[in-house]
């Protein structure tokens, strides 16, 4: 009889030990969501305050005629009116008052985020920059351009260009391996606008992805217009000729570096 109920607390001890851990996890996803998309609670939190504020103040301004209106005696200076409908305005001052901080919260998360990404691209670009001078002293310069040729064919053949029109005679198909875009030029424009980018960080400081993807007539990504080159070194694009898996030639290219701008 002992050990049956023996048996049965050890039952309820281990179902409450197992119901601890079920909650304690629920916990823990529940706030590491809420910390991962905090910026955007935050963001939402604004925008509904900022239409909570509006209605508040003018449902506070419609209430606060009335009680003028109405007052006995009727107030007649700007200060008796004031202290008579003040406290009309506490819950639009409050839900602003939170707006605020809430808008204020979500630029300082946005902002320690993109800083935190901007320092961990700077760190892997180094490492990577490291790492392929190390590559370049062991195999030397040559095996490397073969192993960059390996690579960028690897990309062209996982890749399809479909059906690209030429529009000018001496253009050829190109790649730019970083977007893995297709598009028609050649060798001349190419190394024509990485000597225009070139002067630009030599007499500018900096310029941009989207600013070399302009030149080439390629369109702007979504990060180009934060990563590129300046003074500390020069854009040089890399070659290789490649053909695609249609037997078409290709010329496909990637930049020696690139950085937050």
């Amino acid at each position: 009889m002992c050990d049956m109920w023996s048996l049965v607390d050890l039952g309820i001890r281990q179902g409450d030990a197992k119901l601890k851990l079920n909650v304690m996890n629920i916990i823990n996803q529940a706030h590491r969501s809420i910390r991962s998309n905090s910026s955007t609670i935050l963001a939402v939190t604004g925008v509904i305050g900022t239409v909570g504020t509006a209605i508040l103040a003018g449902k506070a301004s419609f209430e606060a005629a009335k009680d003028i209106e109405y007052a006995d005696p009727k107030p007649e200076t700007f200060r008796e009116k004031v202290e008579l409908v003040w406290p009309r305005y506490i819950p639009s001052v409050f839900v602003g008052t939170g707006t605020v901080a809430a808008i204020i919260g979500s630029d300082h998360i946005g902002t320690k985020r993109t800083a935190a990404a901007v320092t961990a691209y700077t760190v892997a670009e180094q490492t990577f920059a490291n790492y392929r001078e190390k590559v370049i002293e062991q195999v030397g310069v040559r095996r490397d351009e073969n192993i960059r040729a390996e690579l960028a064919q690897e990309i062209v053949l996982n890749n399809h260009p479909g059906e690209i029109v030429v529009i000018e005679s001496g253009q050829v198909l190109c790649c730019e391996l970083m977007t893995r875009r297709y598009f028609m030029s050649n060798m001349e424009t190419l190394k024509k606008s990485q000597n225009e980018i070139n002067a630009e960080v030599v007499n500018g400081l900096y310029s941009t992805l989207s600013d070399f993807y302009y030149k080439v007539g390629l369109g702007q990504t979504t990060h180009s217009s934060e990563i590129g080159w300046d003074s500390d070194k020069l854009m040089d694009l890399e070659f290789s000729t490649v053909l695609t898996e249609d037997g078409r030639p290709c010329l496909a290219f990637t930049y020696n570096y690139t950085k937050p701008i």
